[in-house]
């Protein structure tokens, strides 16, 4: 399918960086003609450039290996999970992004009831695993690194088919008029989907986030239904979620 094989070369660039005209061909087994077209498609998604001879990755600033964005701000981001999972009920369905922020969801949910909880992360995946009880689905696809989770068309297409009730999200950018953001094309595409068909969104965010807009937006502000982040936003924003309806939470300093 014409769609699988766009993201799979999608990857394939990304993560090589820069390949010729030859390594393509070789590893996809298309026309010149197609991987022309293929390529172009894939420059209007905005990762991949095409020069002359092949196609390199777009240079928009290096994306943190997922380890290092994990042990960032630890304190912060188990605060921000911990107050989050207190907006999970029994019951329900609930999808976890990939994000650092959005897995430090999972530990505050071992006491669950009847909780399905959806991912693509490896490391939500292997931190649900420790909770029992907990209904685990997993949506495959192409394993990529950066992100520490599985990616593509099959990804996109699982979460189609899936009734997802809460989504605990993180973002790379956070602004009003660019809403949440991220800085990689596969993650926002299928942060979009979830969004499309889910009534509750959770942004987990700590406050360097926001007034930063990332390369792709996913999901407009006011959709947004509850904020949890590690320190009150700037009034501009307090004004907005009050006007919008938008639950804010953040620890309180005794």
């Amino acid at each position: 399918m014409k769609g699988l094989r766009l993201d799979a070369m999608e990857q394939y660039i990304l993560h090589n960086e820069r390949v010729t005209i030859a390594q393509l061909q070789r590893h996809f087994d298309v026309s010149v003609n197609t991987l022309r077209r293929d390529l172009g498609e894939l420059e209007r998604r905005g990762h991949v450039v095409k020069v002359y001879g092949g196609a390199m990755a777009h240079a928009h600033g290096p994306l943190k290996p997922m380890p290092e964005r994990f042990h960032s701000k630890v304190p912060e981001k188990r605060r921000i999970g911990e107050l989050a999972a207190g907006l999970i009920p029994d019951g329900v369905t609930v999808f976890v992004d990939s994000g650092s922020t959005a897995c430090n969801i999972i530990r505050g949910l071992k006491n669950r009831k009847a909780l399905t909880l959806v991912t693509h992360s490896l490391t939500a995946l292997n931190e649900a695993t420790r909770l029992s009880g907990l209904n685990l689905i997993s949506l495959g696809g192409i394993y990529n690194s950066s992100v520490d989770a599985f990616v593509g068309g099959s990804t996109y297409e699982s979460i189609r088919h899936l009734s997802v009730q809460i989504a605990a999200m993180a973002a790379s950018g956070i602004s009003i008029r660019h809403g949440l953001s991220n800085n990689t094309y596969f993650e926002a595409e299928l942060k979009r989907e979830v969004v499309k068909n889910c009534k509750t969104i959770l942004l987990l965010a700590d406050g360097s986030k926001f007034d930063r807009e990332a390369l792709f937006s996913f999901c407009p502000l006011e959709k947004v239904s509850a904020v949890v982040t590690d320190r009150p936003p700037h009034p501009r924003y307090l004004e907005f979620f009050d006007k919008q309806g938008i639950q804010v939470l953040y620890p309180v300093e005794k």
